[in-house]
């Protein structure tokens, strides 16, 4: 400068007038030269970039500093991101020697670079707007004039009189040189901060003005933080928008826009609120706005919101961390996945144009009260889910699919109605899928809020030991199906044990339920199909209820609760089998006073089988268990086979009714199967209704094992239902028709007192079973005599067609038949109802038969002589006889082979005690040491089982009486 200056001395005025004149030439061909460089340039063609000004000017002192040194630029820090592209405007520049101008810039980073110096010679400029762009076509004249324009920045040489070279360092506080002339030196770096332009004249005695300031034009981009800045924690809340605005990502705070850069540059977005209630909108509505990289809002403390707007998307998917946090993964056709990171949320709103598919996946930890339904707001086309663990969202109706993902901690989560227009139209509409623990699952509602349906409700019940009730909302409301309108299906896991619950108990209307092995129906209510369920639970309404249950799965046990009402529960297929019934089945009718019927219906099958009836259960061969509680009636209708039917007990509020069916079948009733050992009747507490059916049944009542003395009634349709009877327990009773064979076996222990009234269609087979109380047994026999009658002694009495009773081990007789009637008001079998000794053949029994039949004196004689009332020499034998012996007697068997008690049967063997038949061959007597009524030895006589007789003293105190030695000895007197 100084040089400059003594030159400009030394050459007086010639000299200075040619410097004029030459820089008037340079001024003159440079212009020539840009105009035949010079382009323009479209504006379509350059890039948006932000534009951040500072319009203070800039005074340019005379070889020196300008003032301000340096004018600055802050990018707030609201908008954090890197800068791609960075251009610098001088805006209205003046100077009367533009060599002198030194600029460089320094960004908020450090790092600098030159935007001229020792360019633009000595011609004067004014008002002139040069912008340095790294990019530009032209480059700043080392010598010629400046003209307005884009240019690449440069730093120029001194020609001639053009002065000194700028310093290679501008003062302080501007940075260290030396400088490169580059603006991409920033490219990369974070953008936000201050911007530095630092300002000298270099040389005497020149001055300028940048009247216009200067403005930086950065294309931001790369990862982009936006936060509230000077609005945060203001205790106003703060909304952020996030949009498209042609080929420019926008975002505007609080209403005015605080980016709007290429998409193309951005790489991610990220805003962070404040302490402030913040809300965000993304808005789909002209275009996908969320950058490659990721979007991720932050919303702080305060009650922050999300909201994503318009668009069409193909699924949705939403992720909940916890109660705040998650993410939103948005995939469009093309296809185009953008994901929004989310923080610090409390309601999202995915209000978005349409959504084909939409998955929620609930957090990990245990979720206790999600609840999926109409949203709250009542928005048109939108539901709702919601919880304590995560944020409420609401959600535009999905057009095809609702999918749910429970958490793996144990969740509980309700269905209720949801939005009017919800109708997803795939085939598995709603699916929710349970996570690894045990899970809730209740399903309120399965409509839409205005009672519309959709296609059906898929509960993948996982892995856990899970619950799912239908009918029902967690806080147990509802218990009613009458809002079950669309289809649910339930699927189990076969590793665990999970139960589906149907209820219906608040209901107060009749209905008909249907239970098969993979449905339930009700009439009003959509099916219910389950699989793989370990237990299945109906309760029923409190109307008078039909529920059929018509099959079952061997591993789903299944319960009905009849509730109140009078019910009726059938079990047994279409068909009328309970070949179906493979799994349990439990009936609690209602504790009302109301009648609950249970039928069990296999009268439709036609095999060979067993029923045992207990006063909890019954059982069919190769069919489950029927358990059943509080039902006041019990019909079990059997197959139309040869069936055996077990009945064991009665429940003392349960009549209960056997209708045998078709083929000749066996029914027992005792306390113990007929394999087992013989029982009692006294299980039998409330009425018992057998009824044959067709074929040739029989029906055996056991009560060999009762200790007691019973006295019983059986009369052509009944049995122990007369005043003092006793023989079944405290209220029970029979009723039986169409059996035509009944076998009534007594106890042995105590006498009995069996009261009959012949049946002209069954054959009564009576055992009295030997009791061991004396008398023993009394039998009242009333009815007409038919032509033939058997009797095979007096402690067996067998009268095979007095009209078709058997009687065995009686040990009274009191027969009321014909016209004679004794002292004692008894019938009696007079000397004229003929006695035949059949001549001593095997097999055969003595008969009574029509008066005027030759009579058999051996008989008569033979029964006098073994104690027998003496009135048998008079020509009669009273029917009252009393034999004092008890066990194996000499009357009976004659010849006979034994007779099994239960059966009623022969069996193979001869009579083990008596070898001689009465009327027999000489030579065969009975053995004294095994006859029951003979004293051998000065002891009491005892009978083949080793005990003693207690009907019989010494025998040698009895007048009349003479004892019997040895085999083939003769009797002798005393």
């Amino acid at each position: 400068m100084f040089r400059k200056f003594v030159d400009w001395l030394s050459s007086g005025t010639q000299t200075k007038s040619r410097k004029f004149r030459n820089r008037q030439l340079r001024r003159d061909r440079f212009q020539r030269e840009m105009s035949r460089q010079c382009r323009v340039e479209p504006l379509e063609d350059r890039r948006l970039l932000a534009v951040f000004s500072n319009s203070a000017a800039i005074t340019i002192n005379d070889n020196g500093l300008a003032t301000p040194y340096p004018s600055t630029i802050t990018l707030p820090p609201s908008v954090m991101a890197t800068a791609l592209d960075v251009n610098v405007t001088l805006h209205e520049i003046s100077h009367s020697f533009p060599d002198d101008i030194g600029v460089i810039l320094q960004g908020p980073t450090g790092a600098v670079s030159r935007l001229m110096t020792d360019v633009g010679g000595d011609s004067d400029i004014a008002n002139v707007t040069l912008t340095f762009d790294s990019e530009a076509a032209l480059v700043l004249p080392d010598s010629g004039p400046l003209v307005s324009g884009t240019f690449q920045p440069k730093e120029g040489t001194v020609v001639g009189f053009e002065g000194a070279p700028a310093p290679a360092s501008f003062p302080v506080p501007a940075p260290g040189g030396p400088y490169g002339t580059d603006l991409t030196v920033f490219n990369g770096l974070n953008a936000a901060g201050v911007w530095s332009l630092f300002v000298l004249d270099d040389a005497n005695p020149d001055t300028g003005t940048i009247a216009g300031g200067w403005s930086l034009d950065i294309q931001l981009g790369g990862n982009v933080v936006i936060n509230a800045g000077a609005d945060a924690n203001d205790a106003t809340a703060d909304t952020f928008l996030v949009q498209l605005s042609g080929a420019n990502l926008m975002v505007d705070m609080n209403g005015s826009t605080v980016f709007n850069e290429p998409f193309v540059g951005v790489t991610s977005l990220t805003i962070n609120g404040s302490n402030d209630d913040d809300t965000l909108t993304v808005d789909f509505s002209g275009g996908n706005p969320l950058p490659a990289g990721g979007f991720t809002f932050a919303g702080g403390a305060g009650f922050d919101t999300l909201r994503v707007l318009g668009g069409n998307f193909t699924t949705i998917t939403k992720n909940f961390t916890n109660a705040n946090d998650g993410s939103i993964v948005l995939n469009q056709a093309g296809p185009v996945s953008r994901t929004i990171d989310y923080t610090g949320l409390a309601p999202v709103l995915l209000n978005v144009g349409t959504v084909a598919d939409i998955v929620f996946n609930l957090p990990a930890t245990t979720n206790p009260d999600v609840v999926l339904g109409d949203d709250l707001g009542a928005v048109v086309n939108t539901s709702e889910i919601r919880g304590s663990t995560f944020e409420n969202t609401s959600f535009t109706n999905p057009t095809n699919s609702l999918t749910v993902n429970l958490g793996n901690g144990g969740d509980t989560i309700t269905v209720q109605d949801m939005d009017d227009t919800f109708a997803p139209a795939a085939a598995n509409a709603f699916v929710i899928n349970g996570g690894t623990a045990a899970d809730f699952f209740y399903v309120r509602s399965t409509r839409q809020a205005d009672g519309g349906t959709y296609n059906r409700l898929v509960i993948n019940a996982g892995s856990g030991d899970d619950n799912v009730n239908i009918g029902t909302a967690a806080d147990l409301s509802g218990n009613t199906l009458d809002q079950i309108l669309s289809p649910v299906t339930v699927n189990g896991d076969a590793l665990n044990a999970d139960a589906l619950n149907v209820n219906d108990q608040n209901d107060p209307n009749a209905s008909t339920y249907v239970i098969t092995s993979t449905t339930v129906d009700r009439t009003g209510a959509a099916q219910i199909s389950y699989f793989t369920v370990e237990s299945l639970i109906l309760n029923a309404s409190t109307g008078n209820d039909t529920i059929n249950v018509r099959s079952t799965q061997a591993a789903t046990p299944v319960t009905v609760n009849a509730s109140a009402g009078a019910d009726t529960i059938n079990i047994g297929n279409l068909a009328n089998s309970l070949d179906n019934i493979l799994g349990t089945v439990l009936v609690n009718g209602g504790a009302d006073a109301a009648t609950d019927a249970l039928n069990i219906n296999d009268q439709g099958d036609g095999d060979t089988t067993f029923y045992r009836v207990t006063s909890t259960t019954v059982e069919r061969a190769a069919a489950a268990m029927i358990t059943y509680n509080a039902v006041e009636a019990l019909t079990v209708n059997g197959a139309t086979n040869d069936n055996d039917f077990y009945i064991r007990s009665t429940s003392a509020i349960t009549p209960t009714t056997i209708n045998a069916g078709g083929g000749d079948d066996r029914i027992y009733v005792d306390s113990n199967d007929p394999a087992g050992p013989q029982g009692t009747v006294n299980n039998i507490v409330s009425l018992l209704t057998i009824n044959g059916g067709t074929g040739n049944d029989t029906l055996t009542l056991e009560d060999s094992s009762d200790t007691l003395a019973n006295t019983v009634t059986i009369t052509p349709t009944q049995v122990g239902q007369a005043v003092g009877d006793n023989f079944f327990g405290l209220g029970g009773g029979l009723d039986y028709a169409g059996v035509e064979t009944m076998n009534v076996n007594m106890g042995d222990t105590a006498g009995d007192t069996v009261n009959i009234t012949a049946s002209a269609t069954t054959t009564f087979n009576l055992d009295g079973n030997d009791p061991t109380t004396f008398p023993g047994d009394t039998l009242n026999y009333a009815g007409p005599f038919p032509a033939t009658k058997s009797i095979t002694g007096v402690e067996e009495v067998a009268c095979r067609r007095l009209d078709q009773f058997k009687f065995l081990e009686v040990h009274r007789l009191h027969a009321e038949a014909g016209d004679g009637t004794g002292a004692d008001g008894r019938q009696l079998l007079r000397r004229s109802d003929r006695l035949d000794a059949n001549r001593g053949r095997p097999g055969r029994q003595p008969e009574f038969g029509p008066p005027g039949a030759r009579r058999d004196r051996r008989l008569v004689r033979g029964l006098r002589r073994h104690g027998h009332d003496r009135g048998a020499r008079r020509g009669s034998v009273p029917a009252a006889a009393v034999c004092p012996d008890r066990y194996d007697h000499g009357h009976r068997r004659y010849g006979q082979r034994r007779v099994d008690r239960r059966t009623h049967q022969r069996a193979d063997q001869p009579h083990d005690l008596l070898q001689r038949r009465l009327g027999g061959r000489s030579g065969r007597q009975p053995d004294v040491a095994r006859h029951a009524c003979r004293r051998l030895g000065g002891q009491r006589p005892r009978d083949v089982r080793g005990r003693a007789h207690p009907g019989l003293g010494n025998l040698g105190d009895r007048p009349g009486r003479q004892p019997r030695g040895g085999a083939g000895q003769s009797r002798q007197r005393r």
